[in-house]
Formats: structure tokens, sequence, C-alpha cells
């Protein structure tokens, strides 16, 4: 009986050794599950953290290019519309010559022009149309300068002190570009409502 009941302690023994092996080894594995989905969970919070960052800069990029596009295409419509504004004027400008009003208003060029060359004599060179109209101002005037009708323009003169070092063009064209430079910002606002 003794030997059975040290075969019996000792199956006893190896019964409790395989259920402490058993719980040993299912902490270990209990903890390796863990550990593995601790890393599996940190792994996709960089992932994820990673990607939202790569989404996040290639939503700044697209919005950057969409909004270069819209200024550029922005700057484009502009600079149509001051054309046409520009074109419109000169279109009203060129028939102007022929309104009543028009000797006055190159009057006021031709003295202008001349009061600004601040020097006796000189040429004032106007557009052949306009030379009756020119030589009567200049009678008028009182002024001894020479008339010269060469120029091609839409009205308006050209004033050149006697020695050719000042110019002054008072002409419509020329007018008209200044007024446009000086005024362009005038234009975006009142065409597009800002500055």
């Amino acid at each position: 009986m003794a030997y059975e009941e040290l075969i019996a302690s000792m199956e006893k023994d190896a019964d409790r050794r395989i259920q402490e092996v058993r719980r040993q080894t299912q902490t270990t594995i209990d903890e390796e599950r863990e550990n593995v989905r601790r890393h599996a969970d940190e792994l996709q919070r960089r992932i994820i953290s990673e990607g939202e960052a790569r989404i996040e800069v290639e939503r700044h990029q697209r919005l950057y290019r969409a909004r270069e596009e819209v200024k550029a295409r922005l700057a484009r419509l502009r600079g149509e519309y001051e054309q046409r504004v520009i074109e419109s004027a000169k279109e009203r400008l060129a028939d102007g010559r022929g309104d009543e009003g028009y000797s006055r208003v190159l009057e006021r060029l031709v003295n202008e022009a001349l009061a600004s060359l601040g020097e006796p004599g000189g040429r004032v060179h106007v557009d052949p149309r306009d030379e009756r109209m020119a030589r009567e101002i200049l009678a008028r005037s009182g002024t001894a300068v020479e008339l010269i009708a060469d120029l091609s323009t839409m009205g308006g003169a050209v004033v050149m002190s006697s020695d050719d070092r000042i110019r002054i063009d008072n002409t419509f064209e020329a007018r008209l570009v200044r007024a446009a430079e000086v005024h362009r910002r005038a234009f975006t606002r009142r065409l597009f409502g800002e500055e």
C-alpha cells in the first residue's frame, strides 16, 4: 500500500505541476497577447496618425494650389476687364474729335503742356486733323512756338522744348495710359469690390 500511496502521491504531484505549468503557460500567453495587442494598437495609432498627417499635408497643398489658381484666374480676369475699360475709353476718345467740346479739350491739353514746359519757345506736335484748331489755339495764347502736324493720334498734343531735352506727351493715348496706372485700384474696386 505504501507503494500505491507513493504512486498516487506522485500522480497528484504531477497533476499539480501540470496544472501549474498550464497556468503559467496561460499567463505567459495572456501577457504575450496583451503585449501584441498593445503593440498592434500603438502601430495602428501611429499608422493612422501618419496617414492623417499625410492627408493634412495633401489637403494644404491642394488648397494652396487651388488658391493660386484662383488668384491667377482672378488676375487674368482683372487684366481682361481693365483692358476692356481702356479699350472702351479709347473708342470713346477716338470719337471725341467730332464733338463740339473737343477744341476746348485740345486747347487745355496744349496750354497745360506749354505751361509744364516752363520755358519759351519749343514745338507743338499735333495730328494733321487738328492743325487748324491748334493754330487758332496758339494764336489766342500768343505763345511763340513752332507747330508741326506730324502725329497720328486720337487727340491731344506733344510739346517739346527747343533743345529736345523735355518732352510732354499730352495725347489721349498717353493720358489714358497714365490714368490707367493711377486708377488701377479704382478699376479693381469698382469691378470686383476689393482692392
